[in-house]
């Protein structure tokens, strides 16, 4: 899974013309509430559209917060020709597999759910640390961009896997908006 995301994000970042990116992301979330499907869009936001948003949201809630980000899709994988992948790593994981019909009709471990949880977001931490380790944006954008790992909600927890994820200085504000500290 890990070498399939890096080559996708190598291969989409090539793509990206606009030179005023600020951040890029990866947005986890499980199709249907099932664990055993997750899926992560890879997209970002510029200076130029932060800049509009900003004007009528809080500054720093309009940077960071990706309900207010373009949601520019440039791949989402875990669905369709990609799920595939997911499957078999879960079994190499060794933590099985279920459709969405087997997994809500049948008793599983109420543990479950949160260890997948745990083993995707290090598996996308470590996706954004051999991406910086190889230079990938730093390559494109002429400087290290932010990948942020995040879900829908923000908090302690986006906060320390994207302090994993990310260079410190890289990622300082936005773990300070996590933490509704700024």
């Amino acid at each position: 899974m890990k070498n399939y995301l890096v080559e996708a994000i190598k291969d989409h970042l090539s793509k990206v013309k606009e030179k005023n990116v600020y951040a890029f992301n990866l947005y986890l979330e499980y199709a249907n509430d099932n664990p055993y499907q997750p899926t992560v869009t890879f997209g970002y936001n510029t200076i130029e559209h932060f800049t509009k948003t900003a004007q009528s949201e809080e500054e720093i809630e309009a940077k960071w917060d990706y309900a207010y980000w373009p949601q520019n899709e440039l791949f989402v994988f875990g669905c369709d020709k990609t799920e595939r992948i997911v499957k078999d790593w879960m079994l190499a994981k060794g933590l099985g597999y279920m459709t969405y019909e087997e997994f809500f009709s049948e008793a599983f471990d109420e543990n479950l759910p949160d260890k997948i949880d745990r083993k995707v977001k290090k598996e996308l931490i470590d996706v954004v640390k051999e991406i910086h380790s190889l230079g990938l944006i730093k390559q494109h954008f002429g400087k290290e961009l932010p990948i942020i790992i995040h879900e829908l909600e923000y908090g302690d927890e986006t906060a320390r896997i994207n302090k994993r994820a990310n260079p410190s200085a890289l990622i300082k504000e936005f773990v300070f908006f996590c933490l509704g500290e700024a």
